[in-house]
């Protein structure tokens, strides 16, 4: 049986200054030590919110973080090449296939060095920023989910129309800055005036009773639904074909996609059983 999720600590909003007392540990999908440098400052951060207090926490790639996302892309690009063409090497020197692979390569590499270029993550006693937008915590109005990259998500939207994009994945690494984000979004829901919805609650770790019946998200199952089906009906198409011609990367197209959409089905299914079962204690 799963266990059973409690009602959150809510503590006291800490000092915009100094942060304390700081609030308890969250619950956490993503384990991580990262901390705020304390041996270099941010190079060229957005400008703190105006009106709250200085950034208690903060991350931001360095340079040879964005040089290892781009040594990944290239590996996976080599790997792709002999996955398609054997272990053989005469496809190196096939000009037409090596060099369109070779530009496409290229740009992708371009594109990720530009979009880690100034990937900022900061939070305050009750704001939280990433990049350029930032949201009050402490008066948010509606939390929805989304994804950010391979990550799962929420979207925050506070009571001035703000609104940010949290990835689990890589605030939930940072644990002293997620507790500060967490117990702002937990006070918010308890507060009674923030819309949020069965998949939020459960994507946060809390009682799916926990916080006023929201009506954020209210279709997601139905488009959930159609798209797992979607990505299994054209995976078996992909398959089908692969077959009919002997190409493998096709036929790896499909079987990837067919397991989406049945992972897609699985995370419905999950997140059903447990909107059923979190009950606060």
């Amino acid at each position: 049986m799963p266990r059973r999720r409690t009602r959150p600590t809510i503590a006291p909003l800490p000092d915009r200054i100094t942060g304390e007392p700081r609030p308890p540990d969250a619950p956490r999908r993503f384990r991580g030590s990262h901390i705020t440098p304390t041996d270099r400052e941010p190079v060229n951060p957005p400008p703190t919110p105006d009106g709250y207090g200085p950034a208690l926490e903060w991350s931001q790639l360095t340079r040879n973080d964005r040089w290892h996302f781009v040594g990944y892309l290239v590996l996976a690009s080599i790997t792709l090449g002999f996955a398609n063409n054997g272990l053989t090497l005469h496809w190196l020197v096939d000009w037409p296939s090596i060099g369109w692979m070779s530009l496409l390569t290229a740009a992708l590499c371009v594109l990720v060095w530009r979009l880690t270029k100034s990937d900022w993550m900061a939070a305050g006693a009750d704001w939280v920023q990433h990049d350029k937008a930032f949201v009050d915590t402490y008066h948010l109005t509606r939390i929805t989910t989304t994804t950010a990259g391979y990550y799962p998500a929420i979207n925050l939207e506070d009571d001035q129309g703000r609104t940010a994009t949290i990835s689990f994945g890589m605030y939930q690494r940072h644990t002293a800055m997620w507790n500060l984000i967490y117990n702002g979004i937990v006070t918010s829901i308890a507060n009674g005036t923030c819309d949020t919805s069965p998949y939020a609650l459960d994507a946060l770790q809390l009682p799916a009773t926990f916080g006023p019946a929201g009506t954020a998200e209210k279709g997601k199952a139905w488009w959930l639904t159609s798209g797992g089906l979607g990505m299994i009906v054209f995976g078996g198409f992909c398959v089908d074909l692969a077959f009919e011609i002997d190409d493998k990367l096709l036929l790896l197209s499909g079987i990837v996609s067919i397991g989406a959409g049945l992972f897609v089905f699985w995370k419905l299914y999950l997140s059903k059983k447990r909107n059923t079962r979190n009950e606060i204690l």
